[in-house]
C-alpha cells in the first residue's frame, strides 16, 4: 500500500515502465524470477551478447535468453477494468503519461527493429552459406562428370591395348608355328643330306 489508500505499481526494472500483464507480453528469468516487459528483456540480452556475459538487469546473475519464459494471466475481474486498463491517453489531462507511453513504444519500435535487424543478418549468413553450398555441390558434380568421362576414356583405352595384346598374340602364336614348321622342314633336309652321305661311301 502507497500513503494507505494505493497498490504500488510493478514496473519493468529496464525502462521503469509499468507492467501490464494483461495487454502486454512479460518475460520472467526462471533462474532468479525477476519480471520484465519481453521486448525489454531481448534487447538486454542482445546488448548482453555484444559483451559477452549475459547477467539479470536486477540481481545481476548468470543467465541466458533460453532461462526467459514467458508470462500468462487471467483477467477474472470486471470487464470494465480491460477497457480502463487499455482506454486511450488523454493528452491533455495526462501529457507525462503521454510521454511515457510514447517511450515504452519507442523502447518496443527499437526492440523489433533489432530483431529485424538481427534476423536480417541470420537470413544473410543462411543465403550465403546456401550459395556456398550450392557452388560447392556444382563444383563437386563437375568433378564428378569429369572423373566418369576419364573412367571411360581409360576404360576405352583398356579395350583398344586388350585388342592389340590379343593380336600380337595371335602374330606370336602364327609365327612361332612357321619357325616349327621350319625346324621340322630343316630336320627332314638333313636327314635327307646325311642318308645320301652314307649312300655314297657305300
Amino acid at each position: 500500500m502507497v500513503g494507505g489508500t494505493t497498490f504500488a505499481k510493478t514496473i519493468c526494472s529496464i525502462c521503469y515502465e509499468d507492467l501490464k500483464p494483461i495487454v502486454e507480453d512479460i518475460q520472467a528469468i526462471s533462474i532468479c524470477g525477476h519480471v520484465f516487459h519481453e521486448l525489454c528483456l531481448q534487447q538486454w540480452f542482445e546488448y548482453c551478447s555484444n559483451a559477452k556475459k549475459c547477467t539479470c538487469p536486477v540481481c545481476k546473475q548468470l543467465c541466458s535468453a533460453n532461462n526467459a519464459n514467458r508470462l500468462y494471466f487471467q483477467s477474472v475481474g470486471d470487464s470494465n477494468d480491460m477497457v480502463l486498463t487499455q482506454k486511450p491517453i488523454n493528452c491533455e489531462k495526462d501529457p507525462e503519461e503521454l510521454c511515457r507511453e510514447l517511450k515504452r513504444l519507442e523502447t518496443k519500435v527499437s526492440g523489433l527493429t533489432s530483431v529485424l535487424d538481427r534476423q536480417g543478418k541470420e537470413l544473410k549468413e543462411v543465403n550465403e552459406e546456401l550459395c556456398s553450398c550450392k557452388e560447392q555441390a556444382k563444383t563437386e558434380a563437375a568433378l564428378k562428370n569429369e572423373a566418369l568421362k576419364q573412367r571411360t576414356s581409360m576404360q576405352q583405352l583398356l579395350h583398344l591395348k586388350s585388342q592389340e595384346l590379343d593380336k600380337s598374340t595371335l602374330e606370336c602364336m602364327k609365327l612361332q608355328e612357321r619357325i616349327w614348321a621350319w625346324l621340322k622342314s630343316l630336320q627332314h633336309s638333313n636327314w635327307f643330306l646325311i642318308w645320301i652321305s652314307m649312300k655314297r661311301r657305300f
